[in-house]
């Protein structure tokens, strides 16, 4: 063992006084070195964050990812909250149909009982949180029983509940005002549990039948819970059908246009390990 020791002294040394020699050399060389550990930490950190990490929701390969391109065309295209109804209504297919707002969390910042700080916040619709299986730490979440909500909820992360509000249990029923607009907290998310990642606070958006117009409310990406036994393929061509019926309905905005239905947990692994500055759309689903 002594042996290996001086002889593993003398190597490093050997190597230290011919860098030295090369000061050149050496200054590419430890450059190259730093590029690639760099590189190799960040790629275990997208590996880990999207593939190896679990996302936060109950029996996640369960969860479908559900979109749709105009044909020859990969670009998604945000879907109205009346096809979220729509899409509910195939009950031999999904458990449960959610939206989500398309874009990504949005930087509000917010105010309550006069002090202010600052959150992501993204739209939700009503039976989120139901369909990806997880319970409130406080509170409650969002009804499943309407298609639309009476007024403007809001479920606020764990996060933000010790931070703003100080882990306090009277936070429940709490008025609060994001941006321009008011809304009532109504519970608290578990801790860790910030789907699509990197949210602080979902919102409903308020609205009633009466006033949902299709042609200006695309905005959600829509996530299902398929039955058990049913496959993807199977709530694709569910998807498919649902899509060419409503075409029919309103041929002029809808004409072209093909569904998907694809594990979540590939779609975001495909998502967030191409991102680059030069996309065309933002990843909400990425950490």
């Amino acid at each position: 063992m002594k042996r290996l020791v001086e002889g593993a002294v003398r190597d490093l040394l050997f190597a230290f006084r011919s860098l030295s020699r090369r000061r050149g050399y050496a200054a590419v060389t430890v450059v190259t070195l730093a590029l690639g550990i760099g590189a190799s930490v960040a790629m275990f950190s997208v590996t880990y964050g999207v593939l190896l990490k679990p996302l936060p929701v109950r029996e996640q390969d369960r969860l479908v990812f559900i979109t749709k391109h105009v044909k020859n065309d990969s670009l998604d295209i945000p879907f109205s909250l009346p096809d979220v109804i729509g899409l509910r209504a195939l009950r031999p297919i999904f458990a449960g149909v959610a939206g989500v707002q398309n874009d990504g969390p949005i930087a509000y910042r917010v105010h309550s009982a006069g002090a202010g700080f600052d959150a992501r916040a993204m739209i939700a619709t009503t039976g989120f949180f139901s369909l990806l299986g997880v319970a409130p730490a406080l509170g409650r979440f969002f009804p499943d029983s309407s298609d639309y909500s009476p007024s403007r909820l809001a479920v606020i992360g764990y996060g933000v509940w010790q931070r703003a509000f100080g882990g306090d249990a009277g936070v429940v029923g709490r008025p609060m005002r994001l941006g321009t607009e008011d809304v009532t907290i109504i519970g608290v998310a578990p801790p860790g549990f910030d789907f699509p990642r990197g949210t602080e606070m979902w919102i409903t958006y308020e609205r009633s039948a009466k006033d949902v117009d299709r042609s200006i409310v695309g905005a959600y990406s829509i996530v299902g819970r398929l039955r058990p036994g049913i496959g993807a393929q199977e709530a694709q061509a569910a998807v498919r059908t649902f899509i060419t019926r409503q075409e029919s309905i309103n041929p002029n905005e809808l004409h072209g246009q093909i569904g998907f239905a694809e594990p979540l947990l590939d779609r975001v692994s495909a998502m967030c390990g191409r991102r680059s500055p030069l996309s065309r759309a933002r990843l909400p689903w990425c950490s």
